[in-house]
């Protein structure tokens, strides 16, 4: 856009261009931030843990779950949701070698957050070739 303005006498003329960016600036943007973190839980074994925290962005975050620093994938075995903030992953049937420190992980264009708590599951922990 331009703008010609006339002032005094003699005529003098002024442009102003005005950009895109005048009147859309851009959206603010903000580091991920968990607003609820997880909690360290404790389950019997074969029974259901779930994590549970709240990220807030801007723009929206990409989430991961890992455990002991291993990415975990969704699976029967890992349930992860993400929806309106809310980071969700569940165990439906944990055993005492799915013990250990699970971690959230939000991502945006602005940075990285992460949140982690332990999963206590009593007994022997023994490892089972599926």
């Amino acid at each position: 856009f331009v703008i010609l303005f006339f002032t005094g006498s003699p005529r003098k003329e002024k442009v102003i261009t005005l950009t895109d960016s005048c009147f859309d600036p851009e959206p603010p943007r903000r580091l991920p931030i968990f607003i609820t973190p997880l909690r360290d839980i404790a389950v019997v074994s074969g029974g259901v843990a779930r994590f549970e925290c709240i990220v807030q962005a801007d723009p929206a975050p990409s989430v991961t779950w890992s455990k002991d620093g291993q990415v975990l994938h969704p699976s029967h075995q890992h349930q992860i949701e993400f929806r309106n903030g809310v980071c969700r992953l569940t165990l439906p049937h944990a055993y005492p070698f799915d013990a250990g420190t699970y971690s959230c992980s939000a991502v945006n264009a602005v940075g990285t957050v992460e949140t982690s708590a332990s999963l206590t599951v009593p007994g022997e922990k023994r490892s089972f070739n599926l």
